[in-house]
């Protein structure tokens, strides 16, 4: 997949259809919009995703829209999608820009765009104040067909991001799984840790969630972890840890009957349903015979499920 961080580059060479959105979270309602512009890789046109990362700025920015995926994962789940090309640049470089000028000089000129997919939602240009009805008649008069896309229901109610950010603060991972079309899971380095977990037979992989994305509510999770292309079903806590005491919060993973040196090492992990609160155990005995129990649990849930990530 050819990706592009910035709209300062040669215009695409092929004609290609192109979806338009930020797709955080590449939910089930963002696939949709996606595989609008996918089919048209039957008529000869390359698949283009057109999305962006921000620094802050609007309109993303805020505690009520921290980011579902990181842009490594965005661009994992366009590439397995069978997407081509995939442009992304930082929203400040575009979001000053006109309309029309949105059209005519980024999708028509720069992606070489004949057919744009979008959500029935889209707005774009400057103050966002382009909408369908605009992208309809500036697309026409230079030849881009237009694929909009209804919102996907979940339950009956329209899939979001906000949704789904509402689902992963409550725990509700099976909203989140149903919204996604796929298990919830996260990639990131694994750093060192107190060790505890290993002193009590229960080694762990220490992780942490960058600042702008979007936490799990605390608590413990039944779990996997992928290493090497593997499913390893695990225990996973999110949280400040009131046992043992750190100075943030951390992802805590024991990969059951796992016990590999994966130190600096990019892991992804899924959660796959909450278990149960974080709780002060009175003795490290105690905290050792919950955790038990917790394995027992994880490993029922994780011979049960289907797991797609």
């Amino acid at each position: 997949m050819d990706t592009r961080t910035t709209l300062v580059m040669e215009p695409l060479a092929a004609p290609t259809a192109v979806a338009v959105g930020f797709f955080d979270g590449v939910h089930l309602g963002h696939q949709e919009v996606m595989r609008k512009a996918l089919a048209y890789k039957g008529q000869g046109l390359r698949a283009c995703v057109f999305s962006f990362t921000t620094s802050g700025s609007a309109p993303t920015s805020g505690k009520a829209s921290a980011k579902i995926l990181d842009m490594d994962e965005k661009q994992r789940l366009c590439r397995e999608m069978g997407v081509d090309v995939l442009v992304i640049p930082e929203f400040g470089e575009f979001c000053g820009v006109e309309p029309e000028d949105f059209v005519n000089g980024i999708l028509h000129k720069k992606l070489g765009a004949r057919v744009v997919s979008c959500g029935s939602d889209f707005r774009y240009g400057k103050g966002a104040t382009g909408n369908i009805h605009a992208l309809k008649k500036q697309s026409k008069a230079l030849g881009i067909g237009v694929e909009v896309s209804d919102a996907v229901l979940y339950q009956g109610k329209p899939i979001s991001s906000t949704r789904i950010r509402r689902c992963l603060a409550q725990g509700d991972i099976p909203g989140v799984e149903g919204m996604l079309g796929r298990c919830y899971s996260y990639s990131a380095s694994v750093m060192e840790g107190k060790r505890l977990g290993r002193e009590l037979g229960f080694p762990t992989l220490n992780q942490y969630y960058k600042e702008d994305q979007a936490v799990p509510r605390f608590g413990v999770y039944a779990s996997f972890g992928v290493v090497e292309g593997r499913l390893i079903p695990a225990v996973t806590s999110i949280g400040d840890n009131p046992t043992v005491g750190v100075d943030r919060p951390v992802c805590e993973t024991h990969l059951i009957g796992a016990d590999e040196n994966l130190y600096g090492c990019q892991v992804r992990v899924g959660l796959l349903a909450y278990l149960r609160e974080l709780q002060r155990f009175e003795s490290l005995e105690a905290l050792v015979a919950q955790i038990k129990l917790d394995v027992i649990q994880a490993e029922e849930i994780f011979g049960s499920k289907d797991i797609v990530y």
